[in-house]
């Protein structure tokens, strides 16, 4: 059941443009469902000839390791025919009602008809990975934006940080996202912080990991983290930008991208790719010809304000999974 599943879960991701998927892709994706499937509550819908039509799988895991709090992961996926779209909603619908807030569903970009079921039952996009090819991303950027290399000309200080710098960088991530905890629901939790404290105190952060200053004070971290055995990209960077409300829409964004790109090509990165609900950074992924991947939906928090219809719209509209 497990490489079926996996099967259909990459299927699904390849259906995109932005995913180029293979063999090891395939196995992360089996890796990933083997302890959730074994903890799990499976409902499945097989053909006549035992190959698999649609699946739901809901499984509890008290302290996530990447968001450091609980989630109950949902699994759904059916193999573009109708018997097995049909089935899908009506096990969604027995199914998503009696579910806890923290439920979480990773949807393929290309699979609408899955993101239209869970939205009809209360649950809503929270944010959207999005990939693309490096030097097309940089020579879009350096087209549109011609960033500079530093942010004196805005009066701002970029410094690379230190182990010691570890209390500040928390401090700002604590107040950005804790006074907008829907653009990424579990930075501030305490467990979390705690978790990057340690990680920065101890050198072991970012790749590149930028900070910027306005006077004293820190009002921004731009970072990049290399992935030179990403199992669905192989050698990718992954970019991650905070910044506080008082210097947003200055322009930062494309600065934080030309040291992260830059970076890429130094060590061989392809694949630049990373997760947003900014519609700044949507706008500047659309410029750079990055593409929409998958899109994370919960029940809480999460955007029904339309801001990813247009990346997901296009990709939707390249066609239906063929049986």
């Amino acid at each position: 059941m497990r490489d079926a599943l996996a099967a259909l879960r990459h299927r699904w991701m390849q259906a995109g443009p932005a995913c180029p998927g293979g063999e090891a892709a395939l196995a992360e994706h089996a890796r990933w469902l083997d302890p959730r499937l074994a903890q799990g509550q499976l409902q499945a819908l097989h053909r006549g000839d035992g190959t698999l039509a649609a699946a739901v799988l809901v499984c509890h895991e008290p302290e996530e390791p990447f968001y450091r709090a609980p989630v109950t992961h949902l699994v759904a996926h059916h193999d573009g025919s109708p018997e097995g779209l049909s089935w899908l909603a009506a096990a969604l619908a027995r199914t998503v009602p009696g579910l806890p807030d923290d439920v979480e569903c990773l949807v393929p970009a290309a699979d609408a008809a899955t993101l239209r079921m869970l939205t009809g039952l209360g649950l809503g996009p929270t944010t959207v990975l999005l990939a693309g090819r490096v030097g097309p991303a940089r020579a879009a950027l350096q087209a549109r934006w011609r960033p500079p290399a530093d942010l004196r000309h805005l009066g701002l200080e970029l410094s690379p940080a230190e182990p010691q710098d570890a209390d500040e960088i928390v401090d700002l991530l604590r107040r950005v996202f804790g006074a907008e905890p829907a653009y990424a629901w579990f930075m501030a939790s305490e467990a979390r912080l705690a978790h990057r404290r340690e990680e920065l105190a101890r050198g072991r952060g970012s790749a590149m990991c930028l900070l910027v200053h306005d006077g004293p004070r820190l009002v921004g971290l731009l970072e990049a983290g290399l992935r030179p055995d990403d199992p669905h990209y192989g050698p990718s960077v992954g970019v991650g930008l905070v910044l506080d409300a008082s210097v947003r829409r200055r322009d930062i964004a494309p600065v934080a991208y030309h040291h992260a790109l830059a970076l890429a090509e130094e060590h061989g990165a392809a694949w630049l790719k990373g997760a947003t609900a900014r519609r700044a950074v949507l706008h500047m992924a659309e410029v750079m010809g990055r593409q929409p991947v998958a899109v994370h939906v919960r029940r809480t928090p999460c955007f029904r304000d339309g801001r990813f219809d247009a990346c997901l719209g296009a990709v939707a509209r390249a066609g239906p999974l063929t049986t």
